[in-house]
């Protein structure tokens, strides 16, 4: 063992081991560890606190956000329920535009809310194009290529549409088949039956994004489908897209003089389409059987936030005799 001489304070010199010196070292670089370890563990444990902090903030921002959503949806039910015409128009309390901000702002519910409510008689049913043998109905078949018309689009993704709702596996010009989907990447199956959402649209050869959703210059095929109706349209709610897809005399003239005169007056009943100057006997008697003034399914989409969370709500009701029943639900983030 080497040792060293300290002059002690006595004046003599003392011998002293080095292992002296080698454990104070020890000890002072263990006491620098504890140190950085209680650092690092104050760091973690603040870091841990603020992030704990933080997801229940959010979490409570969520449940908030989430009863927002529900009450603008009862809002929506409440004035559909409270809708005792016989008809519906443009001018009810449903078809406002403020009416959920509204409402919230009448119930002193605090935060974020927008949404609408609309009609979906106004829109084409397209699970109604065959019927429940899976036969092509022509006369909708033709309603809808009478859209596609309308709005400048070409309808060779009616074909596949067609297909794709049918019973049976024959391929259409221009129509696609279990075939054709098995070769996808990934493969999927054609269900040769109807529509459970809209989106699955996106499915179908040649209904791409922008077809149905649309673009800056074209508002999408989107807004005028619909899975959840009777068929019929409501002649006092639908544009005038959807009600020149009735007849083909129902030009944008004509369609345009209906939009105008419920304007100033409702439909009370189908038959008053008839004081429109042009609406003949012969037209009104062929589109009658497609007409309505008073709907039974209704659109309620609502928007909501509270502090760092935002979600949304699309429903779809069925409206008889004033009894309001969901058919679909959906909440996104």
């Amino acid at each position: 063992m080497k040792r060293n001489t300290d002059l002690h304070r006595d004046g003599h010199c003392r011998l002293v081991s080095s292992d002296s010196h080698l454990q104070k070292g020890t000890a002072l670089v263990i006491v620098l560890l504890i140190v950085a370890i209680l650092v690092s563990l104050a760091t973690h444990f603040s870091y841990g606190t603020r992030v704990e902090l933080a997801l229940s903030g959010h979490i409570e921002d969520r449940l908030k956000t989430y009863r927002l959503l529900k009450s603008g949806y009862e809002v929506g039910v409440g004035a559909l329920q409270r809708d005792t015409n016989d008809y519906d128009a443009l001018t009810d309390l449903w078809a406002r535009s403020d009416l959920l901000p509204l409402g919230m702002s009448l119930l002193s519910i605090s935060g974020r809310v927008n949404g609408t409510v609309t009609d979906e008689n106004t829109k084409l049913n397209l699970n109604l194009i065959v019927d429940d043998r899976g036969r092509v109905r022509e006369g909708r078949e033709l309603q809808l290529r009478r859209l596609f018309q309308v709005l400048g689009l070409d309808d060779q993704p009616v074909e596949s549409l067609l297909d794709w709702l049918d019973s049976d596996d024959e391929v259409r010009p221009g129509g696609a088949e279990r075939s054709y989907y098995s070769q996808r990447t990934p493969p999927y199956a054609c269900p040769n039956g109807p529509l459970e959402t809209l989106n699955q649209l996106l499915l179908i050869r040649g209904w791409t994004r922008e077809l149905l959703f649309g673009n800056q210059e074209s508002p999408g095929l989107s807004r005028f489908l619909t899975i959840h109706s009777d068929g019929r349209i409501n002649i006092n709610t639908a544009p005038a897209e959807i009600l020149r897809t009735l007849d083909d005399a129902l030009d944008e003239t004509l369609t345009h003089a209906i939009v105008g005169n419920r304007a100033e007056s409702p439909f009370e009943k189908s038959q008053d389409l008839k004081r429109v100057a042009g609406v003949d006997a012969m037209l009104y008697s062929r589109i009658l059987s497609m007409l309505t003034v008073k709907s039974t399914y209704f659109s309620i989409e609502v928007y909501a936030g509270e502090g760092s969370a935002n979600m949304e709500l699309h429903a779809v009701v069925n409206r008889t005799l004033g009894r309001i029943t969901p058919v679909y639900w959906r909440i996104g983030p």
